[in-house]
């Protein structure tokens, strides 16, 4: 299998870590990356509406699978649908 690449540079695994449970926090000149790593949420931004979804139990193991995430997902967006963006 070949690496996910990104301007030419292969991937590592080392930042998926960062891929879930994380946020951009918006600083001065330069926003960071915060972790939290006892997430359990997803939040979803769709039309200027904000959603979350519990993906892990407490104890780490997945509420959703891929077929309920999709569902979730569609459903998000025929709700958001509805409203009006300015």
């Amino acid at each position: 299998i070949r690496p996910d690449v990104f301007k030419n540079n292969p991937l590592c695994m080392d930042q998926f870590k960062t891929l879930f449970g994380s946020c951009r926090v918006p600083q001065g000149n330069k926003d960071i990356v915060a972790v939290y790593p006892e997430s359990t949420h997803v939040a979803v931004l769709s039309r200027n509406q904000f959603f979350y979804f519990q993906a892990l139990w407490a104890d780490g193991t997945v509420a959703v699978d891929e077929a309920d995430m999709a569902d979730i997902l569609e459903a998000v967006q025929r709700n958001s649908a509805h409203t009006e963006v300015s």
